[in-house]
């Protein structure tokens, strides 16, 4: 057959041309045994995307807890920097300043009642520094230079600082995933006090 012929009998012929045992010719390939290639390949894909996708969820709970906690420690710290660590009320009687802050942090509010903001979250966990509390129960001692008479600039009066910190707090996974427990750094916020 010659080319010209092959152009002006090619609108006669019924696309696509099977060529024998199932192989269509300039079209898709369908054997026997590729029926199930499919599938696999499926499976071979869905299994790395769930993975990635369970990956994401658990990264976004990461930062929003840790958001959360950034929160509750800012919102305690600001309450405690209304209170002069040197007036009654402020480390005893019931309730004292120091107690309400530590249930701010812990709880969001100022009764120690109702669900942490955090799971996991304890009383236990938050450190509370001024210049008369430089070492809280199970915290680190601070040195009262970071807290008492601190320069802010030359010529200007100095002032007093409160810590609020929340320390050792262990971010699990919701899904059951061979991923080691995330210990945060101390998550704190200091700001001024009278």
């Amino acid at each position: 057959m010659k080319l010209s012929e092959f152009w002006q009998t090619r609108e006669s012929i019924k696309w696509p041309i099977h060529c024998g045992r199932g192989v269509l010719c300039f079209g898709r390939i369908r054997r026997k045994r590729e029926q199930g290639a499919a599938a696999v390949e499926l499976a071979l894909i869905v299994l790395p995307m769930v993975l990635l996708a369970v990956a994401g969820i658990e990264y976004a709970r990461l930062i929003f807890t840790y958001q959360t906690l950034l929160k509750s420690v800012r919102e305690g710290a600001r309450y405690l920097s209304t209170f002069d660590p040197s007036s009654s009320g402020y480390s005893s009687g019931s309730p004292n300043a120091r107690l309400v802050a530590k249930n701010r942090v812990v709880f969001g509010s100022n009764a120690s009642t109702g669900a942490p903001v955090a799971i996991g979250l304890t009383a236990a966990k938050v450190c509370l520094y001024d210049r008369l509390n430089l070492s809280p129960t199970g915290c680190p001692t601070l040195p009262v230079a970071n807290f008492q008479n601190i320069s802010t600039g030359a010529g200007l009066p100095t002032m007093n600082a409160v810590r609020v910190e929340i320390r050792g707090y262990q971010f699990d996974t919701a899904f059951p995933l061979p991923l080691p427990s995330v210990i945060f750094e101390p998550i704190s916020v200091m700001m001024a006090q009278p």
